[in-house]
């Protein structure tokens, strides 16, 4: 990930060199460089990719790690939407000029601070998604080119800026503004290569909701891109990667000169299953070994990142036997490699993957424990100043599909923040604004902020890490857990109304962003206070930092703060009620108590639906709703025990017992049990309105035994149920037995499944009118804003 003007003279495997360098160097080191005719880049940077099959809730997560140095801050914000005049140009930093589309899109982007490189552009913004949800993250840095082809007297030398390439700084805006689909981004930077060129060879990922492309640049105008495959995971610590390739294949996209130039360098190597007969040969080939082709031999060494990227997807025995078959047999990697068999991958795992630097623990491999202070060796490391994933769910609406994971500073102490996307407008100002040289470091800055908690603990790791590393594991984990619950409720708010979908998406990441911020300000304060008491042997959190080791991923609060009228509320009353009015169509309960309620139905759609509906409407529409359902009388849920029941049932009685459930009887399925045993209409039993007045035959009674019985009446909206006891004649009835028949008499149905309490979360199941009322009901009682989502 570092543009050629600053390439330094460096073997492959040498610790990372900083980044970014006074201009006049810069300058000095390209000439000398290129006067020498081979281009070694620095090494920064990790990739990494799960296939759908995978991982362990079928979505594709990918991402990467930017590695520069710990003195360059990054910035989390939105470049809007802009019309640009016929003909407009920018100048990038480091000479590349772009002329603007006339329209450009939405897009997200982690940049440069203007302090890094005294840039006003939007420079390094290394990953974003626009508003058509195509993703990227821009670039992994490739090994050193092979000097036939990339050096200064090669076949195909890379263009720099200033006569026309495009280099990494650039990338991520010029692709964001305009691609409508990874395959159009890919196609983007392929057209940029044929004409004026590259200036660096970058490993590129592109996604959108169907598919994810990873592109390799790999000389001034080669390239290669291959759409990743749904049973693979992947990744790159900064090394041409690919092996065999099918030119022919309709999920490869491929510079055309790519055999020729590697054939006239006397670079190329064909596939094994190479076919120059066939029609659709390219140059005489069919297949490319893209690796052996364009890259150095000194990429064939195994770093340490190598080692440990195998270590952590397969295992120690999958890394132990690369690394031997590599020593016997030296080859260039591929890209693609099979999962392990042990188990799929998850969304925690690949965040945690961005923080890997080994296993202490295991003393075989105690050489792979890498060193933070560089990413020589460690995935995980000092220099790392962003990490993000993207999450891509194909059950998802476009829009919401995919899912930004963000986490400034290292990985490793730090917090992976999620966000819509393709919705969000605006970021939160502690993400996107307070800039500072690092010299005068603004702790009002979340970079900052997590960047001196690294720092601080990485220092001292014995102490501080037992005790900050799980409260951070459980804040991600609560943030992951709580995001299917988000994604239902972002759904239904999408589909009703986009507009506010876009701002409860702003807001939801503002909020998230906030809470992360005010958490880690807390936690640095902790840390530093430790440290200024002269670092104790003890460490522990304070109870204003434990308050705050929770987050509240949820619609909660973030409607009233951003002024978007929360209708939650009246959402999932709508769609509750639908459920009774199923209930009512199935039976003769046409009264115009139900007309009444038909039409409260029909009036809080309307309101839903209306973009301009404000909350006092949206409260009113909701609070008719259930007024009308109330007078239904599905709600009043008592029965009454007549007759000979009154004081329970004398055994040898001539006398029908009588038992009224409240509940209309057109609501009446036909059903009567009594002891779970279903008796007979007509013999057992009959059935009259009065409400449901059940009369039970003394003939069936006397057959019963004495002690307590339960007699259940099954309805269209839920089944109630009543209880009583019987007793010998001449004996009378116990204390306990009165008691229990009073209680009865006045008390609900205590058998009635249909009246369990439902959330607004997830899968909403109900069964019928009777679920409803008692989820409006419990709605009814709950202060707005205070229901989870």
């Amino acid at each position: 990930m570092i543009a050629n003007s600053r390439q330094q003279m460096a073997e492959l495997r040498t610790l990372s060199v900083a980044r970014r360098v006074f201009v006049a160097i810069v300058a000095f080191v390209f000439t000398f460089v290129l006067s020498f005719g081979n281009i070694t880049q620095a090494l920064a940077c990790t990739a990494i990719y799960f296939g759908s099959e995978t991982t362990a809730n079928g979505s594709v997560i990918w991402g990467r790690s930017e590695d520069i140095s710990q003195n360059y801050g990054k910035l989390y914000t939105v470049h809007p939407a802009e019309t640009h005049a016929p003909g407009e140009t920018v100048t990038f930093d480091g000479g590349y000029v772009f002329t603007y589309p006339e329209e450009t899109l939405r897009y997200t982007l982690v940049r440069d601070s203007r302090y890094n490189e005294n840039s006003t552009q939007e420079s390094y913004a290394e990953a974003g998604i626009n508003e058509k949800n195509v993703a990227i993250s821009a670039t992994v840095t490739l090994s050193g080119g092979n000097a036939a082809v990339t050096g200064n007297t090669g076949t195909d030398p890379m263009v720099s800026g200033r006569n026309g390439g495009i280099a990494e700084r650039s990338l991520t805006t010029v692709v964001l503004m305009q691609a409508t689909s990874a395959r159009h981004g890919v196609e983007i930077l392929a057209e940029i290569c044929d004409t004026t060129g590259s200036a660096e060879r970058n490993g590129i990922m592109i996604s959108d909701p169907q598919e994810v492309w990873f592109m390799q640049i790999l000389s001034g105008h080669q390239y290669i891109a291959v759409k990743a495959p749904a049973d693979k995971v992947a990744f790159s610590p900064n090394v041409t990667m690919m092996n065999e390739v099918d030119l022919t294949s309709p999920d490869v996209i491929a510079s055309p000169g790519l055999v020729k130039t590697a054939v006239d360098a006397e670079t190329f190597v064909a596939g094994l299953n190479d076919n120059p007969a066939a029609l659709n040969a390219v140059d005489g080939h069919t297949t490319i070994m893209v690796a052996a082709s364009y890259a150095a031999t000194s990429a064939r060494n195994v770093s340490g990142r190598m080692y440990l990227g195998y270590y952590y997807l397969l295992g120690a025995q999958a890394a132990k036997d690369m690394q031997a078959a590599h020593t016997a047999d030296p080859a260039f990697f591929d890209f693609y490699i099979d999962p392990r068999t042990t188990g799929k991958y998850d969304l925690y795992e690949a965040m945690r993957f961005l923080a890997f630097h080994g296993n202490k623990d295991d003393a075989a491999d105690g050489r792979y424990v890498a060193p933070v202070t560089g990413n020589s060796n460690a995935i995980g490391n000092q220099g790392t100043v962003e990490a993000h994933l993207f999450e891509t769910r194909a059950d998802m609406p476009q829009a919401l599909a995919t899912i930004e994971w963000l986490a400034l500073a290292p990985a490793e102490f730090s917090l992976y923040i999620p966000g819509y996307g393709s919705l969000i407008t605006e970021t939160d100002a502690h993400y996107a604004g307070y800039e500072s040289p690092k010299e005068e470091r603004d702790y009002e800055n979340a970079y900052w902020v997590f960047r001196d908690i690294y720092t601080q603990v990485n220092a001292n790791r014995d102490v501080l890490e037992p005790v900050i590393a799980p409260v951070l594991e459980a804040y991600q984990k609560s943030l992951i857990a709580q995001q299917p619950a988000v994604d239902t409720a972002m759904v239904r708010l999408y589909n009703a109304d986009t507009a506010r979908a876009g701002q409860m998406a702003t807001e939801l990441n503002r909020s998230l962003c906030i809470q992360a911020f005010d958490f880690a300000t807390s936690l640095r304060a902790d840390v530093t206070a430790w440290s200024d008491a002269g670092k104790p042997a003890d460490f522990a959190l304070s109870s204003a930092t434990l308050a705050l080791a929770t987050p509240d991923y949820s619609f909660i609060g973030v409607s009233a703060a951003a002024g978007i009228p929360d209708s939650s509320d009246l959402d999932a009353g709508i769609h509750e009620a639908a459920e009774a009015l199923d209930a009512l169509s199935g039976s003769s309960y046409t009264s115009p108590k139900a007309e009444a309620f038909t039409q409260a139905y029909a009036k809080a759609q309307e309101t839903f639906a209306d973009e301009n509906a404000t909350q006092a409407e949206m409260d009113a529409a909701l609070e008719a709703l259930n007024s009308a359902y109330e007078t239904l009388g599905y709600n009043s849920e008592s029965y009454a025990l007549g007759g000979t029941l009154s004081t329970g049932y004398a055994l040898g009685s001539s006398a029908d017992a009588v038992i009224t459930f409240a509940r209309d009887i057109s609501l009446f399925s036909g059903a009567i049990k009594l002891d779970g045993k279903l008796l007979t209409e007509g013999k057992d039993y009959k059935v009259e309105a009065g409400s449901t007045k059940v009369s039970i035959s003394s003939t069936y009674l006397n057959t019963l035994g004495k002690g307590s019985h339960t007699i259940t009446a099954d309805f269209v909206n839920g089944t109630l149920s009543a209880g009583f006891t019987t007793f010998a004649a001449g004996e009378g009835q116990d204390d306990e037995d009165d008691k229990t028949a009073t209680e009865n008499s006045t008390l609900p149905g205590t058998g009635d499944t249909a009246l369990l309490p439902m959330a607004f979360v997830g899968v909403i199941a109900l069964l019928g009118a009777a679920a409803f009322v008692t989820a409006f009901a419990a709605r009814r009682r709950a202060a707005r804003g205070r229901r989870a989502i």
